[in-house]
């Protein structure tokens, strides 16, 4: 029924916002970002007026005696002609006008001698609902009569006199408009019930997403609790925002285990707020294995010569095999020429923004090898492997950002169930940090974009 929520039915747009500052912890699978999903709410008045007219149909209305209501000689049949509409009156009123078709009957002498005419005619009721939410998601709707107006007038004809009847019938719809009223409302709150869409997104959003089957990586989110902004009535529909607090977190390795092991049947009570904020910022990753990180270090350095003691000697790199220790990356370097052996390189690994690479800082290096003179001469090479590997080791990942982004992309761009179409878009993304883990190196990605969730009922 809904247009669009995260429905269109037509589009919600759901948006994930940042709340508060995101950790930057050293273990990648514990980065946590405090969000608010927003859920644009749209709820087409189509919708609402064919739940109405379903729900009312044919007569609604008869009183077939004629000497109940202090022997009135009168009787009615009240039916539904045409569709009942919804316009909006203020920002959280409508106006709901139903179409009725009326034949009367009415006894008119004296003396004994009744004569019992019937006739036909049209007119329009007319209510004003005010609507609110509670916190319990229960829609609190408050109907009203708001006058009639005649399609075409009561007539009687009497001996070729026409006999007004508007106050009989007058006083039959008077004591009627009320209870229509009622009605009305039971159905209007049975076609406003946002809870069980909210208990759909709810268990959603608690799925693990995969962005990376590869270095199998994952999405959570975790909702925790709901803020919704007030109904208000529009020119074709009545809209809200739905805010789902969420944490999302991002981990690598076997998929992450959520709270619900089963799609919950409750969602939290909500809390009214006046703004849901619109854009959505989450923490992605992009990973890189150690043995295409040595791949690209022997890229640049494999063969070559380094000279030392103003080009009395020299070496050649013959392999380099990337590893690491704890929070420090190591180049694992085999040399050859004068000085035979390994030299350890150690360095911080960091984001270089402007050259979009993966680079090294606080570079140190220690020479392993077995001829001791050598072992004890690593000053002899003066600090130039150091500002070497500071200067002109890189692993470019530009391209590895775009594609975590674009992995994020077919994440928030799917069908995870039938009837539930999600769509996203991302504005966009900075490096944060640089973890080491066992298998490789990620690199966190602060994303920021649009998410949207489509239902089709």
């Amino acid at each position: 029924m809904f247009k669009s929520f995260f429905c269109s039915v037509g589009f919600l747009i759901i948006s994930l916002t940042i709340s508060e500052g995101q950790n930057t912890a050293v273990n990648a699978e514990t980065q946590k970002i405090k969000s608010t999903i927003a859920v644009p709410i749209d709820i087409d008045y189509v919708d609402i007026e064919r739940m109405l007219n379903q729900s009312v149909t044919g007569l609604i209305y008869e009183d077939n005696s004629y000497a109940d209501n202090d022997q009135d000689e009168f009787k009615i049949k009240v039916w539904k002609k045409g569709n009942i509409t919804i316009k909006p009156n203020t920002t959280n009123q409508l106006k709901i006008s139903v179409p009725l078709k009326v034949w009367a009957e009415k006894g008119i002498g004296a003396l004994g001698y009744v004569s019992y005419q019937a006739t036909e005619f049209e007119l329009i009721l007319n209510f004003k609902t005010v609507f609110s939410i509670r916190p319990d998601w229960v829609i609190k709707t408050v109907t009203t009569p708001d006058g009639y107006t005649w399609v075409t007038k009561p007539v009687l004809k009497y001996k070729y006199v026409d006999v007004p009847i508007t106050p009989i019938v007058a006083n039959v719809l008077d004591k009627q408009h009320p209870m229509f009223a009622k009605k009305i409302d039971e159905q209007v709150v049975t076609a406003l019930d946002m809870k069980p869409y909210a208990l759909q997104v709810w268990n959603l959003l608690n799925t693990p997403f995969q962005l990376s089957e590869e270095y199998e990586s994952w999405l959570t989110i975790h909702p925790s609790g709901v803020q919704m902004t007030p109904l208000k009535a529009q020119k074709n529909n009545i809209v809200s925002t739905i805010g789902l607090n969420v944490i999302s977190e991002t981990s690598v390795g076997k998929k992450p285990v959520t709270s619900l092991n089963t799609a919950s049947s409750q969602v939290p009570n909500l809390t009214l707020v006046k703004d849901v904020p619109s854009t959505f910022s989450v923490e992605t990753v992009a990973d890189i294995s150690y043995s295409y990180a040595s791949e690209l270090a022997n890229k640049s350095f494999q063969f070559q010569k380094i000279d030392f003691l103003n080009g009395k000697k020299s070496v050649v790199v013959d392999e380099i095999i990337v590893m690491h220790e704890a929070d420090m990356m190591i180049l694992s370097t085999k040399l050859s020429g004068d000085v035979k052996g390994t030299v350890i390189i150690e360095g911080h690994p960091y984001y270089d923004s402007l050259a979009q690479r993966l680079a090294l800082k606080d570079v140190v290096f220690q020479l392993k090898t077995k001829n001791l003179f050598q072992k004890s001469a690593s000053w002899l090479f003066n600090g130039k492997i150091e500002t070497m590997i500071e200067k002109d080791y890189g692993i470019p990942v530009g391209d590895m950002i775009k594609l975590a982004n674009t992995s994020l992309l077919s994440t928030l761009n799917q069908s995870p169930y039938p009837g539930v179409i999600m769509k996203g878009t991302v504005a966009s993304f900075k490096p944060t940090d640089v973890v080491l883990n066992e298998d490789g190196i990620t690199i966190l990605i602060l994303t920021k974009g649009q998410m949207g969730v489509k239902l089709q009922m």
